[in-house]
């Protein structure tokens, strides 16, 4: 079972549960998640991340399953009635492969800085690297990320840079991952939320999303790059707890 750590108000009868990004944890959602100690919020670490157990997955299609089986037979959310999936970068991706789950809890979907396609990512400079040399270029990758000036997005740059393995693993299984074509069947609310200067996830895909899923909302963030829920995470949540509210 995946690892999680259980913060805000756990008698709330709204669960948020939070789904990290590339060779991260749980613990990228701290400037989200305590602007939201009203909800019910489960912060999970992906199979081979942070506290979780066993290897990680070659394909974010792993991902999904893991996490759908968490949802599906952890305690902690089973027996939850009105979970929103919340999922950043790769976990943003993850969020709209468990939606197409139709999980009978699961009422709502965000996507930060995610989406059903990586569009673009195999041309850049980092992943050809990875994919012909088997090597990571921190630097190159860290111009597509952004904001490395700013204290916050210094202060958690640790955490997608500790083991490079993982790292290299988690963006070429975003590189092949296209479910751009099935989203269409998602048939819960999605609140998408991206940053007009994003290099890595880029805007298009994110519109290209929005048009696609019926029942989806775009909320474009004049600033923060590929570090939006890091750099602006008051922001963030607000647009969630909003969301949850309609």
């Amino acid at each position: 079972m995946l690892n999680y750590v259980q913060a805000g108000n756990n008698k709330s009868s709204k669960t948020l549960l939070f789904i990290h990004g590339a060779a991260s944890n749980h613990r990228v959602y701290g400037e989200v998640q305590k602007y939201l100690e009203d909800y019910n919020c489960i912060l999970i670490d992906l199979n081979g991340h942070g506290d979780s157990k066993g290897p990680c997955s070659p394909t974010i299609e792993g991902y999904i399953d893991n996490v759908t089986d968490f949802i599906k037979n952890s305690d902690v959310t089973k027996n939850q009635n009105d979970i929103t999936i919340i999922g950043y970068s790769m976990g943003g991706a993850t969020v709209l492969g468990i939606a197409l789950k139709k999980l009978h809890n699961v009422k709502r979907g965000v996507v930060i800085s995610g989406t059903s396609k990586f569009n673009k990512l195999k041309d850049t400079e980092f992943i050809k690297k990875i994919y012909e040399k088997h090597e990571l270029d921190r630097e190159c990758l860290r111009k597509y990320i952004g904001n490395q000036s700013n204290p916050l997005a210094i202060k958690y740059a640790h955490l997608g840079e500790s083991n490079p393995e993982l790292l290299m693993n988690n963006l070429v299984a975003c590189s092949k991952f296209d479910i751009s074509d099935k989203i269409k069947n998602i048939d819960i609310p999605v609140k998408i939320l991206i940053s007009r200067d994003e290099k890595l996830v880029l805007l298009e895909c994110a519109e290209r999303d929005n048009s696609r899923i019926k029942n989806s909302i775009l909320t474009i963030f004049e600033s923060g790059m590929h570090v939006l829920p890091i750099i602006n995470g008051k922001g963030v949540a607000k647009e969630i707890a909003a969301f949850i509210s309609d």
